[in-house]
């Protein structure tokens, strides 16, 4: 009996995974957008960097709960994050197509929602006037500020560390935790256009630690100045990517890491041959572990455990399709808290 409380003792607990889906966190464009938020029921009690999962799609489509998303808010909760997936504007709710204008970010109607001049942004053959494919990245930066911003605000009662938050995406969301590490809302392409976004300068005080993505990257033609960026202390990237990414060339991620090297960033790269713009199913073993290490190693805390594929298959996982009580986002934070507290804690994962 006493070998066997020993070992009881010294088993490492399993993953006890809960999901909380549909949580609204910020309303634009006339509609309201929502996150689902991962956790590992056992480290209750314990605080818990941050992780903002950022689906990509292009801009144009896309959405917080597909397979690929979902797969990468749980490894970051099985590591001891409170892992959220955020929904954010896409190109059909920021371009009225019947006015060819963008539309206002605080309207009260949504657009008709046409994505037909969308289509193809991602690889250039939308029907885009060029000043609005430019401001794209601009409101879903916007968004993982918003989710930074809420996600602070019930930092007590869920054992937040809001002095880590990491950023992670593919593609679009690379692109947008890259943008959101460097550049605050001040960064607006095209200020002159109509209803072009204005800067936030609340939102500028919730930032990005570390980003770390896939098949992401900057134009090789962006010119970063150092008044242009605005880092968190100790900002560092990495990026994952295919040698024959023809969606984002490889030559983006070599230009994100020139600009992270230009202004004393830690940066990692590492460089699949022969993979193209899919690489999620590279984000195992030792390319796993090593973005992992690179992640916590530069927020400054220690990996207590390597929650991998042995962690992954004894978890145990509760979905709750249930969505919040709250209707808006931080204009009724008391309410939104008590309810999210509610709503993630008092049911069992099973």
């Amino acid at each position: 009996m006493m070998i066997a409380l020993i070992c009881g003792f010294v088993q490492a607990s399993p993953v006890q995974m809960v999901i909380k889906k549909d949580i609204p966190f910020m309303t634009a464009y006339g509609q309201t957008y929502k996150l689902d938020m991962y956790g590992d029921r056992n480290a209750v009690g314990k605080q818990q960097p941050l992780a903002i999962i950022v689906h990509g799609g292009g801009f144009q489509g896309g959405d917080k709960a597909n397979n690929k998303v979902m797969y990468k808010a749980k490894l970051f909760a099985e590591r001891g994050f409170r892992a959220v997936s955020i929904n954010y504007p896409l190109c059909k709710d920021m371009f009225d197509h019947t006015t060819g204008l963008l539309h206002p970010w605080d309207a009260e109607q949504p657009t008709n929602g046409d994505n037909s001049r969308c289509k193809g942004v991602a690889v250039g053959t939308d029907d885009l006037p060029p000043e609005v494919r430019d401001t794209l990245p601009e409101p879903a930066a916007r968004a993982v500020r918003l989710a930074i911003k809420f996600m602070h605000e019930l930092a007590i009662p869920l054992d937040i560390d809001t002095t880590k938050t990491v950023c992670s995406g593919g593609s679009a969301g690379a692109i947008t935790c890259y943008a959101s590490l460097f550049f605050n809302t001040t960064r607006i392409n095209h200020p002159n256009i109509t209803n072009a976004l204005v800067p936030d300068p609340d939102l500028d005080r919730y930032k990005i630690n570390v980003a770390a993505g896939h098949a992401g990257g900057f134009p090789t033609e962006m010119n970063v100045t150092q008044d242009s960026i605005d880092l968190a202390t100790g900002a560092a990237v990495w990026d994952l990517h295919g040698d024959e990414d023809h969606v984002v060339p490889l030559a983006w991620s070599d230009r994100l890491m020139e600009i992270a090297d230009q202004f004393g960033l830690p940066h990692g790269q590492v460089v699949v041959e022969g993979a193209g713009h899919s690489m999620t199913e590279y984000l195992q073993g030792d390319i796993l572990e090593g973005m992992f290490d690179f992640i916590f190693e530069n927020l400054g805390v220690t990996q207590t455990s390597s929650r991998s594929d042995s962690a992954s298959a004894s978890a145990s996982y509760s979905f709750d399709s249930s969505t919040s009580s709250s209707s808006s986002s931080s204009s009724s934070a008391a309410i939104t808290v008590f309810a999210v507290i509610l709503g993630l804690w008092q049911f069992e994962a099973v």
